[in-house]
């Protein structure tokens, strides 16, 4: 019997673990409740001989083994249910049942484990019965098999519950599953260009992308003697740096920001409208002939020019045009809306190399025709160092003895979106009646949430010093009413500076424009309660007492991406909620 024993202790100690039933009496306290005891398993009537109970324990075996079936199933239902729950999310949606998404999930899976377990022991037990040579070891066997089979049936009941909990409460959280962002039985693709309702005969739903404008940008081609740098303009322009989309019903909106303000040193070029352009077939081995109708193989008088990619430059305009040649000069810009195009070079009959840019292509059956105007990549500077405006610049062609013209390539700072690599971070908001001209008004603060799209996780190196993220943020904000809860409610974005001080354990993060969030940080993690509103903002009270927590976590192999939630309650001096991401550059 001592096995018996055994096993009964493992299943006392399986079912307290699920909170069940207790397995002994409680202290010696009057008040304390009876205890409750598993009671002896003892089916009435009982096996008669050893064959009988051979076969009940077999039965008892079958059962467990069927139960725990079950409650792999619910707990893989579970699973499925809170798959592609954000990251990270906040908020009153966020939750809303007893136990959350995840929470319940995990509970399910192991009831699901206690089952497996219990059912492994009461086919251990099964086995032990099919061998016993006698009635007495039959039935210690049996009675361990139905003991095992009773807790795997309770773990089962448990893993159903716990999944009918995080599906529940699934059904009130924000879903992520690459582009595909859902609530319940709403959902939007952040890549569709349109949605439509179910009959299909008319768009419906506002999808736009959300720009952050920016002054116009310069860089840096080469430093005059008093030190004044030489800058190559970029145009003022806006950014798509995320998308905000509603459901096709108009019951909710989803703004999921996909990429940051960054800017990146680009290579500058100008159309020289004087030169040459080269028109010609292009070979199946890429090079462009440019003369004859032959093969490289054959006596005619071919052609061929080898092009080579010199990279992707941005085109200028000319800001003056009493430019020597084409050349490029610190007057030329790149206008808001230009997209950079792929430069080639290549050596023309005297050997001079030729830079040219792609300006049309025609196909006709198999034949593939281009042509390439030429585009000058440098500007004139003198050696000395000195720039345009000095008396003793030489320009291009000029006859000054004492110094000899040279030109250097030209780069300029380009604004662009730059694309997160292991974060997608926003806002899903209810939304009150639809107006069609698109003037919805939110119903409530909806649910900020946090998505690791890459699966990297948390970065599991640790920063050392302090360390600095770049990026932006966006909120539901319940506007100051006299009476709380009752403002009016705006989506609202800008930029942020996150800063995590390794040494210090300290976590701000600047929201520009809304509030400075401070904190502490736990490893790679970081979270807080106090939320100091930005005293210009013309929705928040910034005098107001605004209760709640922020919290996020840091991202990437090498810790290159932040990103958190945030909920703060102000009551009368209204409310926001939201999330916050960005990059350090600096993170290799």
């Amino acid at each position: 019997m001592q096995g018996h024993r055994k096993l009964m202790t493992i299943c006392c100690a399986a079912v307290l673990s699920l909170g069940l039933v207790a397995c002994g009496g409680g202290g010696d306290d009057d008040t304390a409740q009876a205890p409750v005891t598993m009671p002896d398993p003892e089916p009435a009537p009982g096996p008669t001989d050893l064959e009988d109970t051979q076969a009940a324990a077999a039965a008892a075996a079958a059962a467990a083994m069927t139960a725990s079936t079950n409650a792999s199933a619910s707990a893989t239902s579970a699973a499925e249910a809170t798959a592609t729950l954000a990251t990270l999310q906040t908020g009153a949606d966020s939750n809303a049942a007893d136990m959350g998404g995840r929470e319940a999930a995990m509970a399910a899976h192991a009831a699901a484990n206690e089952a497996e377990a219990a059912a492994s022991a009461a086919a251990t037990a099964s086995a032990a019965a099919a061998a016993a040579a006698d009635g007495a070891a039959g039935e210690a066997a049996w009675r361990m098999a139905v003991a095992a089979q009773e807790e795997a049936e309770a773990a089962e009941a448990v893993a159903a519950s716990m999944a009918e909990a995080a599906i529940a409460a699934a059904m009130t959280e924000l879903h992520v599953d690459g582009t595909v962002k859902s609530v319940g039985d709403s959902s939007v693709d952040a890549d569709a260009d349109t949605t439509t309702n179910p009959a299909g005969d008319r768009i419906t739903g506002f999808i736009g992308n959300v720009p952050r404008s920016l002054g116009a940008v310069e860089g840096q081609a080469y430093v005059e003697a008093s030190n004044t740098p030489y800058r190559q303009a970029v145009d003022a322009r806006n950014l798509k740096i995320a998308k905000s989309v509603d459901t096709s019903d108009d019951t909710a909106r989803l703004t999921v920001f996909h990429s940051r303000f960054s800017t990146v040193m680009a290579r500058v070029y100008v159309v020289n409208d004087a030169g040459t352009a080269v028109t010609g077939p292009v070979t199946d081995d890429g090079r462009l002939q440019t003369a004859g109708t032959g093969t490289p193989d054959d006596a005619t008088d071919d052609t061929f020019i080898t092009l080579k990619s010199l990279g992707m430059h941005y085109e200028a305009a000319e800001g003056n045009t009493g430019d020597v040649a084409d050349s490029l000069d610190h007057t030329d810009s790149v206008g808001a809306t230009t997209k950079p195009k792929e430069l080639f070079s290549y050596e023309d009959t005297t050997g001079n190399t030729i830079h040219v840019v792609e300006t049309t292509r025609t196909i006709a059956g198999t034949t593939t025709t281009v042509t390439y105007q030429p585009v000058d990549t440098l500007a004139p500077a003198a050696p000395d160092g000195h720039g345009p405006a000095n008396d003793d610049q030489v320009a291009v062609g000029g006859t000054d003895t004492d110094e000899t013209p040279e030109s250097i390539p030209v780069r300029a700072s380009i604004p662009v979106a730059d694309p997160y690599s292991h974060i997608h971070f926003g806002v899903w908001a209810g939304l009150g009646a639809a107006a069609k001209d698109g003037s919805q008004k939110y119903a409530d603060l909806g649910i900020g949430f946090v998505q690791n799209f890459s699966g990297s996780g948390v970065t599991g190196r640790l920063g050392i010093g302090t360390v600095s993220y770049t990026g932006d943020w966006v909120a539901t904000v319940q506007r100051q009413n006299t009476v709380a809860g009752t403002g009016a409610i705006n989506l609202e974005n800008g930029p942020a500076a996150l800063t995590a001080d390794f040494d210090t354990k300290k976590f701000t993060g600047a929201l520009t424009g809304l509030a400075t969030l401070t904190g502490t940080l736990d490893g790679n993690g970081f979270s807080g309660m106090t939320a100091k509103v930005d005293r210009d903002h013309t929705d928040l009270d910034a005098s107001g007492a605004f209760v709640g927590e922020f919290s996020g976590a840091i991202y990437g192999p090498a810790g290159t991406e932040a990103a958190g939630v945030f909920d703060f309650d102000g009551g009368e001096a209204g409310a926001f909620r939201g999330a916050f991401g960005g990059r350090n550059d600096d993170a290799k």
